[in-house]
């Protein structure tokens, strides 16, 4: 069945070459000539424009269509029922797809900050951001979010949020997340990676929503790549360097362990010693 296939879609190829090949070997040889030595000049100069231009955008997106991946599009049936009903769209730049209103992203450090930055590239129209009223917090709509305190409630947002995505590392928000999302929505853990992050939920509140919980935890080599590339394309469209701290010499660490702990930015770096002989 391979081997038929292929076959088809070079002989569809090969056709669509001649069929391209006859019908501008038509133009040039009879019809152009004929309207031309017929006075027929606006005939000839309007198929002449327009046909130039059909041929061009025919022979271009056949090249795409013939050369280009078509991307890989997540099987959404099996999982979060069928995609027109939940309007889901593909992602013109990650070939994925996207939910079609809103995002939350809980915890306004690196992780929220990033978060809401690939989201806001991925196409999402909205996205909140859960801050602790810090110095930090100011970032969020520098990284395109909204923010949105702990004492603050979204509650025209209740059952409408699309994505969730936690990574504060406090088991206490997973309730309001589940309160916000959409039925058949998802909800992504990052940040809970320690033991005393025990939940209180219960079965109902997520087969009721149809929800899907996926943990996101390690990562390849090719998601480095990715990372580097998503910063190279976006670096000079978001304030990733106003949310590194300063830089501490190595002998100063307790100086910087302070700071870090009292969380006025993303990252404190520490510089090490240089060693001289």
């Amino acid at each position: 069945m391979g081997v038929i296939r292929q076959f088809v879609e070079k002989f569809c190829v090969v056709i669509t070459i001649i069929l391209v090949y006859e019908n501008a070997l038509i133009f040039y040889q009879h019809l152009f000539p004929y309207w031309w030595s017929h006075g027929l000049y606006r005939r000839f100069f309007f198929h002449l424009i327009i046909g130039h231009w059909l041929l061009i955008n025919t022979s271009m997106h056949y090249y795409f269509a013939t050369t280009k991946s078509p991307g890989f599009v997540i099987d959404l049936k099996k999982e979060l029922s069928t995609q027109e009903e939940l309007g889901y769209t593909k992602c013109f730049k990650c070939d994925v797809m996207r939910p079609p209103r809103a995002h939350h992203c809980k915890g306004d450090g690196m992780l929220g900050l990033y978060t809401c930055a690939a989201l806001r590239e991925h196409g999402f129209e909205r996205v909140y951001c859960s801050g602790t009223r810090l110095q930090r917090s100011t970032f969020i709509e520098q990284f395109g979010a909204i923010p949105l305190y702990s004492d603050e409630i979204l509650e025209e947002e209740t059952n409408k949020i699309d994505v969730v995505v936690e990574v504060c590392g406090v088991p206490n928000v997973v309730n309001d997340g589940l309160r916000l999302l959409k039925p058949g929505g998802l909800y992504l853990f990052v940040g809970m990676v320690h033991p005393h992050s025990q939940l209180n939920i219960t079965g109902e509140q997520i087969i009721r929503k149809c929800l899907t919980i996926k943990g996101i935890h390690n990562y390849a080599p090719r998601h480095l790549d990715h990372a580097v590339q998503f910063l190279e394309k976006t670096i000079k469209k978001y304030p990733y360097e106003e949310v590194i701290g300063p830089t501490y010499d190595l002998s100063d660490l307790s100086r910087a362990m302070q700071i870090a702990i009292e969380k006025r930015y993303g990252r404190v770096l520490v510089k090490p010693n240089v060693l001289t002989s």
